[in-house]
């Protein structure tokens, strides 16, 4: 350390960034790098235990004291590090199976939804059956409408015809037919139209759809602006940070919000 201090090479093993130090007492302890140091020193130490066979059959109460303590203690130390591990991969195992169960709710709720938007969907194709079956209802009363008017334009060419006493007779009747006729026509027209129920219907779910699609619309257009989000805590539980995130969403949609229903004075 001090040839690196007086070839000014040295540089932080976390930062990478080189300081200007005068000695070596000036430089602060990596504790990672002193971790790292210590393993090594577990891992030269159980080399050396391990050398300690000479032919591979010997018990650890035919080597030294020293080399069988220190083989004892590496064992037992490895035995609580993998027990702990043991623990820590059922907890997170654990972890995952609770997110697992929000993500199967989530999914529920966009089945949900999908059913609720095919509803629409369909509400939406029952009330275009409506309206063209109202609409072919209309077409027909109008052809009928064009034959009626045929009808007394010709019974006024027979009135105009008419010049005797037999033949304005038959005219006249032939009128009052005629007249009738198309009175019941229109008594019809007035009855049959406008349908109440499909006017009512196409209304309603126009406006429902309306309403649907102006609320994804303000929602996609929210999504353009980035949404700062928090980052995963390594510290917490998976749940925990999932929790976190649904909150910082929560407070978003509510001042977005009152954001978009706040009209100015």
């Amino acid at each position: 350390m001090s040839q690196l201090i007086a070839a000014n090479q040295l540089s932080c093993p976390d930062c990478r960034i080189c300081h200007t130090v005068t000695s070596v007492d000036q430089i602060p302890i990596s504790y990672a790098f002193e971790a790292v140091i210590q393993r090594l020193k577990h891992v030269q130490q159980a080399q050396e235990a391990a050398a300690a066979f000479k032919t591979g059959d010997c018990t650890v109460h035919e080597m030294s004291s020293g080399t069988s303590k220190k083989l004892w203690s590496l064992l037992e130390e490895q035995k609580n590090n993998i027990s702990k591990q043991a623990i820590g991969c059922q907890g997170t195992q654990s972890q995952l199976d609770q997110y697992r169960t929000q993500l199967a709710d989530w999914k529920d709720q966009h089945l949900q939804l999908r059913s609720s938007l095919q509803d629409l969907m369909q509400c939406n194709t029952d009330a275009m059956t409506l309206i063209e079956q109202e609409d072919a209802r209309v077409v027909a009363m109008k052809d009928e409408g064009k034959e009626r008017e045929s009808q007394l334009e010709a019974t006024l060419r027979h009135l105009d015809d008419a010049n005797t006493a037999q033949g304005i007779g038959a005219a006249i009747g032939h009128a009052d037919q005629s007249s009738v006729q198309v009175e019941d026509w229109r008594r019809r027209c007035q009855e049959l139209f406008p349908d109440a129920n499909t006017i009512t219907t196409s209304w309603k779910v126009c406006e429902d759809i309306k309403t649907a699609l102006d609320i994804a619309s303000e929602d996609t257009d929210a999504t353009h602006t980035p949404t700062p989000l928090p980052h995963p805590d390594p510290a917490s539980t998976i749940m925990d940070n999932v929790n976190t995130i649904k909150k910082s969403m929560e407070q978003i949609t509510v001042c977005y919000s009152v954001l978009t229903q706040y009209t100015p004075p």
